[in-house]
């Protein structure tokens, strides 16, 4: 219910010194060295996230203030709406499997490994960055370096969704005084319209 803080553009050539440091290093080093200046945020992250901790790290570069002082002092305030918080989550876990099995099939279905392989050939283009650090292009790229069978790729990427779905799931249980719904439920549409509508109707003012 807080704005977002005023953090930093991404520099360009910082960026490129943090990949190039996760490249000959690993990600580890890079959470170590996050550690050191942040450890408030390096202890949030797991340092497999990359991605996350290079932010950081830019960040902490760029302003010298550790991201976590900046997300905790700098932000915006309390928003000027009443927020209703929503968490749409399958109760059966097999549900999460499935559709991570049919997401990737249709981006394969949709021509990903098309889409990955113009990259690849790319000078400006190499695994370490983080769009292709994404789930899907992370196990093609792979595949097309010779590193795995297309069904290792397949099975690799399904499983690296269904991991993302189970850490949303576990950041959506940290969110405080969200409403539950059951996303695979028939009629879920219906009974979340109905439940925003009689919560309107409590809250005169404007709400999101």
């Amino acid at each position: 219910e807080q704005g977002f803080s005023n953090l930093p553009a991404t520099d360009p050539a910082l960026r490129e010194r943090l990949n190039r440091m996760l490249r000959e290093h690993g990600s580890r080093a890079l959470h170590a060295e996050l550690n050191l200046v942040d450890p408030d945020t390096a202890a949030r992250l797991h340092p497999n996230d990359s991605q996350r901790v290079q932010r950081a790290l830019e960040v902490y570069e760029m302003t010298k203030t550790p991201l976590s002082a900046l997300t905790g002092e700098g932000r915006l305030g309390a928003l000027p709406h009443t927020v209703i918080k929503l968490a749409l989550v399958p109760s059966d876990r097999d549900v999460i499997r499935e559709r991570a099995e049919q997401r990737f099939a249709g981006m394969l279905q949709r021509g990903l490994v098309d889409e990955v392989r113009g990259f690849f050939g790319r000078d400006d283009m190499h695994e370490d960055l983080a769009s292709m650090r994404m789930v899907g292009y992370r196990q093609v790229w792979s595949y097309l370096a010779g590193r795995s069978s297309y069904s290792e790729m397949r099975e690799r990427a399904v499983i690296a969704t269904r991991q993302l779905a189970n850490r949303q799931i576990t950041w959506l249980r940290t969110e405080e005084n969200a409403t539950w719904f059951d996303s695979a439920k028939t009629g879920i549409a219906k009974e979340v319209m109905e439940f925003l509508h009689a919560k309107s109707s409590q809250t005169p003012h404007n709400s999101y």
